[in-house]
């Protein structure tokens, strides 16, 4: 080819420089002639267009002799040709016919089946890449036109395919069953229903859309691919002397892929209180440790401040960041910290995605800094949550419906409103996560969890001095132990219209009873008669029940107990939190107070299979409002009396239950004694 240029420029160069003036009138026409011949075949066809080739027939271990071009070893892909010496390679492939295509331009050679299909061939298609002889990317990029944007991969076994080729940054590509496009079976991916394995994550890792694609350990350069569908394996080896091995040491020890975690390099370390650390080929590791287990943090080294211990070291190579932990742990030593949108303390943003265990980015161990007292620093942004595990599992968790957040405008509880426009009842409940408070701003937090005071807390933010034991007063009178096991309570003179004063409590509008406490200018207000109350709080579901304790029969109250109900603030998606027959727990029974002369009013949470009935006093199941003593209504025909199916007929009870059109959730109750009338209307 060279030759023939140099000819052709020659030629123009006399005819500019003869005397004779005289010009052509028509001048020939030019043909662009490949001057390559691969075993005496001149590859003289144009296959595609601006490529010059041939079909030719090729014998494996074949001796071909190539003419027509300068320096044959730097034209071949060298999957199919081994390079001899002078003009002469030999064939790899397997015995068959080919098409040899000529790139003139950039003097590369590339071999191919026209037509074949997996499982006798396979495709690779992609962009950022180039011929193996070339050294840079040759390819226009995603196209199924050229030999340049599809190679035809080297079968060197039973459903193994390999090719060497040069990747650059930002290289992406895609197997192909067939030449073609066509999502699904024709491609050969990194999504998980393709379920190939790479063996080397770090060099090359897998794209959300199920592309090839630099891992974060990546040099640009030559590799050798081989993909083996018989195991579902992809291999990168690198052919490069440019491309050098990347090894990270931790004390001299070589980081490698641990079973823990094979997008991590890991390396297991016995480490005591006050060693030095040593970091090498890292760039800056201040960048990248947990404040919590290391002071003295420079470039190469640190203090390791932890409690003494087996431990793991882990660098995640793409966030270039550490994590430290001891799987063993549990609770006494120490607490973990699982959730989401939270991160790394060196990452600026958050790391954590969702609630899952997998990595060791996903969950942080608390360092113990004293009995019962642990820590742990966090990036946090508006949306975190996160609850405190007893091990680096689920189960045994300490969300804040147990461990008190403070400060609570920085950092509070969690809480799912059911929400009636998408099919929940109006209630909610409190999930157990901490979340963010109303003051709360995005950044690193140093988290506290002092668990002889039972409270997480932000350190910087809050006076730890000031925090008082955990306590709950209403009207100055402490709530104490009672006799039912998971509520602490008080007995109180109460009068209508006062205001009631709650201390210790954070969350009050999502646990009261709204016929006993009105809301005014932040404040609540009491409003059923005077009289002697106890008020029954239960600090783990977060809910205030009251009863009335004296004259605390029908006139002056009357009682509710059954089934598949409760208190009205409730999801009801939490079977703890629902009623079943019986007057010791509080969450069992309502009393109702009266609002006027023989007139009683509350507010449920009705689940699909409710049932109550009225009662004259606690305890007394002989006396009270059954279903047959009253008109019920409802509008929608929401509720009707209970009943059940004897065989093929319907039998009525007197318990008050679902209606033909009941809908789950909270209604308002209204008995009328005087009207013989029981009144539910859906809020």
């Amino acid at each position: 080819m060279k030759y023939y240029i140099y000819t052709v420029l020659l030629f123009l160069l006399a005819v500019s420089c003869s005397d004779d003036v005289q010009k052509w009138d028509n001048w020939p026409e030019w043909k662009l002639i490949s001057p390559l011949s691969v075993g005496g075949e001149v590859l003289d066809e144009e296959i595609y267009s601006n490529f010059q080739g041939k079909k030719i027939h090729l014998e494996k271990g074949q001796e071909v002799e190539f003419s027509g071009v300068d320096g044959v070893e730097s034209i071949l892909p060298s999957d199919y040709f081994e390079y001899i010496s002078g003009n002469k390679a030999r064939f790899k492939g397997a015995t068959d016919d080919y098409s040899a295509i000529y790139d003139a331009a950039n003097e590369l050679l590339y071999i191919e089946k026209a037509g074949a299909t997996y499982p006798e061939g396979l495709w690779f298609c992609g962009a950022n890449w180039g011929h193996p002889q070339a050294g840079i990317v040759t390819t226009n990029g995603w196209s199924m036109n050229g030999p340049n944007n599809v190679l035809y991969c080297y079968k060197s076994g039973d459903n193994v395919f390999q090719l060497t080729i040069y990747l650059a940054n930002n290289f992406s590509f895609k197997f192909f069953k067939r030449r073609g496009w066509g999502e699904g079976d024709n491609e050969i991916t990194t999504l998980p229903e393709d379920n190939i394995t790479l063996t080397t994550p770090f060099l090359v890792a897998g794209k959300s859309g199920g592309d090839f694609i630099p891992g974060p350990l990546f040099q640009p350069g030559i590799y050798l691919i081989t993909l083996d569908l018989n195991n579902n394996t992809c291999t990168f080896e690198p052919k490069d002397e440019n491309i050098k091995e990347q090894s990270f040491l931790i004390n001299g020890q070589e980081m490698g892929i641990l079973s823990e975690a094979a997008s991590y390099l890991g390396v297991a370390l016995e480490l005591q209180t006050g060693d030095e650390v040593t970091f090498e080929n890292f760039s800056d590791v201040r960048k990248m440790l947990q404040p919590d287990f290391f002071e003295g943090i420079s470039k190469t080294k640190a203090k390791f401040i932890g409690t003494d211990g087996s431990y793991k070291l882990f660098y995640d190579p793409v966030n270039k960041l550490m994590y430290l932990e001891n799987r063993s742990v549990t609770y006494p030593e120490g607490l973990w910290i699982c959730g989401g949108s939270f991160g790394h303390p060196q990452a600026g943003r958050a790391t954590v995605g969702s609630w899952t265990f997998n990595t060791p980015g996903d969950v942080f161990q608390c360092v113990k800094v004293a009995d019962n007292i642990f820590e742990t620093t966090l990036y946090l942004v508006k949306e975190f949550k996160f609850k405190l595990y007893k091990q680096r599992s689920w189960g045994a968790e300490l969300g804040s419906t147990t461990v008190n957040p403070q400060p609570v405008d920085f950092i509070g509880k969690g809480w799912f409103y059911s929400d009636p426009a998408t099919g929940g009842t109006g209630g909610g409940h409190f999930t157990g996560d901490f979340v963010a408070g109303p003051e709360f701003t995005p950044g690193v937090y140093r988290v506290r969890i002092d668990l002889n005071k039972n409270i997480c807390m932000f350190i910087d933010k809050v006076d730890e001095s000031q925090l008082k034991p955990e306590s709950y007063k209403i009207n100055g009178t402490e709530l104490i132990q009672s006799d039912i096991l998971g509520y602490i309570s008080a007995e109180l003179n109460l009068m209508k219209g006062h205001i009631v004063d709650f201390e210790g409590f954070s969350y009050l509008d999502y646990m009261l009873q709204p016929e006993y406490f009105a809301k005014e200018n932040g404040q609540y207000k009491f409003t059923v008669p005077d009289g002697k109350y106890k008020i029954s709080y239960n600090n783990n579901r977060e809910l205030v029940f009251v009863e009335k304790m004296t004259a605390a029969t029908y006139p002056e109250v009357i009682w509710i107990t059954g089934a598949a109900f409760g208190h009205p603030k409730i999801s009801g998606l939490l079977n703890d939190d629902i009623a079943n027959w019986g007057w010791s727990n509080p969450k069992d029974f309502v009393c109702c107070v009266a609002t006027d002369n023989n007139i009683y009013e509350t507010n449920l949470l009705l689940k699909d299979n409710f049932m109550f009935r009225f009662y004259n006093g606690k305890n007394n199941w002989n006396n009270g409002v059954s279903s047959f003593d009253v008109t019920i209504i409802s509008e929608g025909d929401f509720i009707a009396r209970g009943g059940y199916w004897d065989g093929d007929l319907w039998k009525e009870t007197e318990n008050f239950g679902p209606g033909t059109n009941f809908r789950a959730g909270i209604y308002h109750v209204k008995l009328d004694m005087n009207a013989k009338t029981c009144t539910f209307t859906r809020k």
